[in-house]
């Protein structure tokens, strides 16, 4: 007979463990919990390999003092519950300390934290089967925390190969969650979502969004112009027994236009994402009564309880809780999505037809979607059939683009101040041009192996943090939307101007300026990411300031010789070459006299022109202040400089129109970042003509 025995500690830690992390999905939803209770304002995961082969969760909270590393990833070793009374009134989302516990029990985990404003270097650990392996060390990192998790499951073969044959679909779970977590928490934490993979994030939002950008930004334009929101903070809602309950709500809906196929009803108490099946049942019962058969809602409820009122303590997960007075609480939720539902249908059937604007600065007509449609209505889809380009005979020679200017900063090299640079190309300078049979013909794109850096997330760093604040707060939702939504119709001889369809609008953009804010936006959001592409034939630093010397691309002062000019830029290439490397992927050899690597900027490289490159090293030396003592002057001229020559098209004219119709125009529609409403302000896309006025004339004819 077999004997009643304790089970050994690593055999408890497992099962414990396999309760708590089912999937990947629930050690991201732990992290994050952590990170709001630690007070952040902004969020950043990292996922590989659907999280099996990392994971990783950065925040900018209050971090975790050196003196608690050791007790960090022991069971029930926690700070936020003292004593059984706390339960009662737990205001946090953790509470036990089992999630870091657990996830030491079946992964590798790494701990970088700091919580000194005033220092640089914090504090690194690695962390074992609920051991730290080791001793704390030393380590550069901002205030805040990064934990993470490698070989996720390594203790579970069969749960970890299962998870990995279906990767994708863990991924789109982390994806699914952090999207919820965004729209709950919109007015208090910014998130952002990358897999280790994609240079671009699937998920970028910012506490200081609007609740429709930020919907645009994860759903897309059809939720972000067909949604309803309902707030209410400090309501008294009266029970059966006569007892009063302060509630708030936070109640953001799709509107009875919205077309989706599966329903999504998500829950947050108290900022808990719960399960409450009832709910949810009363939810797509209200939405059958005002939607067509085979469509589903979007709803998003975040409610506010006395903690009193809660049991959160019934779920190893915490998925779900106990709500006191259950059947008030629904019925009130029920009440206030039925009025608002009602009164955005009502809203509906009295507006009064009026002209649509996608951007502030250009008139659109609007488009009758109940009215059979009519030819001219018919959007242009598809640029491979007939194109705009047809109509235009062969250019006779390269482009000619002149440079975006901007002001000329002070800079080490004081005698090169206040410069004259200007961009051509013409027949007799095609010798310099990098001629390229291929779009990766001259250069080997590499990706660096760790998909999972340990360096701080670049929006840590407060320079890069206020320059995406700015970028955040001059976006304009209307113009996103256009280049979003955009059919590319075609490109001119010169490559000035493209042209595309938004709805039944032709506009004319101009192709610079959007590569421009492109690219710029890119460095911006992805600095210390890009991937680099390493040059097959590295070029001499010096020689390509020389050629631009003499192609008269730029114009140095005659009182200093060329070449003492070239070296003084070498020199101060090999001096800046770590920042230049590490940040924004130019690379330069250790004397600074040979660059090795340029950035990828889009999702095929497609390098400078040779005849620029030197342009682009005189005006890094120049245009830079590289003696401000304000880091953010210095990251935006350098993100700036970058910016300007890779919106140079690279080719020639007819290789031109296929790069601006296959990869950079499909780049822009991809890009997460937004547009800003200047572009519409200055010209940088224009209205030409509405379908409906083009039809009526040829009508005529």
């Amino acid at each position: 007979m077999a004997r009643i025995r304790k089970l050994p500690d690593d055999v408890i830690q497992r099962i414990a463990a396999g309760e708590i992390l089912l999937r990947p999905v629930n050690a991201v939803k732990e992290l994050i919990e952590n990170s709001v209770d630690a007070g952040a304002t902004e969020i950043f995961v990292l996922i590989s390999e659907g999280g099996l082969k990392g994971l990783q969760v950065s925040d900018n909270g209050h971090g975790i003092a050196e003196e608690d590393l050791a007790l960090l990833c022991q069971r029930h070793a926690t700070s936020k519950l003292h004593a059984l009374e706390d339960l009662e009134s737990i205001n946090t989302f953790g509470f036990r300390g089992e999630a870091l516990a657990s996830m030491s029990a079946v992964g590798r985990i790494t701990v970088l934290t700091n919580t000194d404003q005033q220092e640089s270097l914090g504090f690194r650990a690695f962390y074992s089967q609920n051991r730290l392996q080791g001793r704390v060390e030393r380590h550069s990192r901002s205030v805040g925390t990064t934990i993470i998790i490698d070989d996720l499951f390594y203790a579970f073969p069969e749960r970890r190969k299962l998870f990995l044959s279906r990767a994708g679909e863990e991924y789109r779970r982390v994806f699914d969650l952090v999207c919820k977590c965004a729209v709950s928490f919109h007015s208090k934490v910014g998130f952002t979502l990358r897999r280790g993979d994609k240079n671009v994030p699937d998920v970028q939002t910012n506490a200081s969004m609007s609740i429709k950008d930020i919907l645009l930004n994860i759903h897309g334009s059809e939720l972000a112009e067909n949604h309803c929101v309902w707030e209410k903070k400090g309501h008294v809602l009266k029970c059966r027994d006569d007892s009063e309950i302060p509630v708030s709500l936070f109640l953001v809906h799709s509107n009875a236009q919205y077309r989706r196929k599966e329903a999504s009803v998500t829950i947050f108490i108290n900022g808990r994402l719960v399960e409450w099946t009832n709910l949810v049942r009363n939810v797509r019962a209200i939405y059958s009564k005002v939607i067509l058969s085979g469509w589903e809602p979007w709803v998003s409820i975040n409610l506010t309880l006395p903690p009193q009122r809660l049991d959160v303590n019934i779920s190893p997960t915490k998925h779900s809780v106990t709500v006191l007075d259950d059947d008030e609480v629904m019925a009130w939720l029920m009440g206030v999505l039925e009025n608002s539902l009602t009164n955005s249908i009502q809203a509906r059937q009295l507006q009064v037809s009026s002209p649509r604007v996608p951007f502030e600065y250009t008139v659109f007509p609007t488009v009758n979607s109940t009215q059979k449609e009519a030819p001219y209505k018919r959007v242009y889809s598809d640029y491979r059939a007939t194109t705009i380009d047809q109509f235009f005979s062969s250019p006779k020679s390269s482009t000619s683009l002149e440079l975006m200017t901007h002001n000329v900063r002070s800079s080490p090299v004081k005698k090169f101040q206040k410069t004259a640079v200007r961009l051509f190309s013409d027949e007799e300078e095609n010798s310099n041009l990098i001629q390229l049979q291929s779009p990766t013909a001259a250069l080997v794109a590499t990706i660096p192996k760790n998909d999972l850096p340990i360096q701080v997330p670049p929006w840590e760093l407060v320079s890069f943090r206020k320059l995406r604040d700015l970028l955040l707060s001059e976006k304009s939702a209307e113009v996103s939307m256009v280049i979003k939504k955009h059919s590319m119709v075609g490109v001119d001889r010169e490559g000035k101007r493209t042209f595309i369809q938004y709805e039944t609008n032709l506009l004319m953009t101009d192709t610079v300026a959007f590569a421009m804010h492109l690219f710029y936006s890119t460095l911006i959001h992805e600095v210390g990411r890009l991937r680099r592409a390493h040059l097959t034939s590295p070029m001499s630093v010096y020689e390509l300031i020389m050629n631009a010397f003499s192609c008269q691309k730029v114009n140095p002062p005659e009182a200093v010789s060329k070449e003492k000019i070239a070296l003084e830029i070498c020199e101060l290439m090999a001096a800046k070459r770590n920042i230049l490397a590490d940040y924004f992927s130019v690379e330069f050899s250790e004397d600074g006299k040979t660059l090795l690597a340029v950035p990828w900027m889009i999702d095929e490289p497609a390098i400078p022109r040779k005849d620029l490159l030197g342009v682009f090293l005189f005006r890094l030396a120049v245009e830079v202040d590289w003696d401000s003592e304000e880091e953010q002057l210095i990251m935006d001229a350098i993100c700036r400089e970058i910016a300007v020559i890779y919106s140079q098209l690279p080719y020639e004219a007819q290789d031109n129109g296929e790069y601006i119709k296959n990869r950079l125009y499909p780049a822009l529609k991809a890009s997460r970042y937004g547009f800003p409403s200047k572009l519409a302000q200055n010209g940088s896309i224009l209205l030409v003509t509405n379908m409906h006025e083009l039809y009526k004339k040829v009508d005529r004819c």
